[in-house]
Parts: structure tokens; C-alpha cells; sequence
């Protein structure tokens, strides 16, 4: 794994002179270094990662799988629908994946389905939901995590209802990538009381 880890560095290193158009390919890659990171802490892979994700995020994560040959069931919750500008879908995903591995010099690896939901968004992009205000109450009062209530909040009120649902169970080892976002919190106190 030292290698592949100086692979990633040495990718990163180079951002400055590629052009700006591969700043989410780049995004991705040091996600395969987070990936790389939670598999070393936990002394082996995850049965699954959860995170908030519009592409690089969740693109790296599963890219550090698939390079990593690990069987990790990577889940994006998508904190927009496809009415916003912004909005990628599953095939900008996988390419972002695919720009990634090229990138790292992993042409050759496969590259699985890309699981991003968007179940989770509520009344918009940008506004709270009822899930992610639960979320946000229930991850403080029996954690002590602090996650917003429009971007981190949305994905766990995912693993939440995936949890709640039968989805996920209590053999599965499940990591939640938390990409931060935390001063919407503050932002939204009053609906988060």
C-alpha cells in the first residue's frame, strides 16, 4: 500500500500544472488516498462507505476500491436532484472514476455501477429536510457529531433510513465519510432545535 500511496501523492503534487478542468478528477484522486486511509485505521475494509457526494467524493472512494480489489459497497447520497445546474449524474461518476484511474496509471482497472441516490434531497438543494434535521439531532445527542442540516445531514439521514429500512445490518461494518459543511448548522438553528 506504500506505493499506491505515493502514487496518490505524487498525482496530487502535479495539480498545479494540469488544467482546471481536471479539478474534480484531481478531487477524486485524493479520495482514493481517504479510501486508502479508512482501510488502514480500521486494519481491513468496510462492508460499506456512506457519504454526501455530487461526483468527487464518492468517484474517488470507489475508485480506491476498485484499484484496491476490495469489495466495498460505496453509496452516494446526493444532496440535489437533476433540476440543479450542478447535478452529476451516475455516468459522470464512473467517469470521473475512469479519469481518476487514468490519472493514477490504473487504466486497466473495473470500475463497478455507481450507487448515488437521491432519495434524500427534500424541498431542495441548499434547504434543510425533515431527515436531515433528524439526522442532525439524533447523530449530536448520541455522538456528539455535529453534521448541517443541507449538505453531511442528507447523507446520514440515508444511512439512517437504510439502517431503519433492513438495507444495512448489524454485521455490516459501515463507515460515514463526513465532508463537512458544518456552518449551515448554525445557519439553520432555529429548525434543528
Amino acid at each position: 500500500m506504500a506505493l499506491f500511496r505515493c502514487a496518490v501523492s505524487t498525482a496530487l503534487s502535479v495539480a498545479v500544472s494540469i488544467a482546471i478542468p481536471l479539478a474534480l478528477a484531481l478531487a477524486a484522486v485524493a479520495y482514493v488516498g481517504a479510501l486508502l486511509e479508512i482501510v488502514e485505521q480500521l486494519g481491513g475494509p468496510p462492508s460499506h462507505v456512506y457519504t454526501t457526494s455530487q461526483g468527487s467524493t464518492q468517484a474517488g472512494l470507489q475508485l480506491g476500491a476498485a484499484v484496491l480489489g476490495l469489495d466495498i459497497d460505496v453509496v452516494g447520497i446526493n444532496p440535489m436532484t437533476p433540476a440543479n445546474e450542478a447535478y452529476m449524474p451516475a455516468t459522470a461518476i464512473h467517469a470521473l472514476m475512469a479519469e481518476g484511474a487514468r490519472i493514477l496509471g490504473y487504466e486497466d482497472v473495473i470500475l463497478g455501477p455507481v450507487t448515488n441516490l437521491v432519495d434524500y434531497v427534500g424541498p431542495a438543494y441548499g434547504l434543510a429536510s425533515d431527515g436531515s434535521r433528524e439526522a442532525i439531532r439524533l447523530a449530536a445527542r448520541t455522538e456528539g457529531l455535529l453534521v448541517d442540516p443541507v449538505y453531511s445531514g442528507k447523507g446520514l439521514a440515508g444511512l439512517i433510513d437504510h439502517i431503519r429500512s433492513g438495507r444495512l445490518g448489524a454485521g455490516d461494518e459501515v463507515v460515514f465519510v463526513h465532508t463537512g459543511g458544518l456552518p449551515a448548522l448554525f445557519a439553520d438553528v432555529g429548525g434543528v432545535r
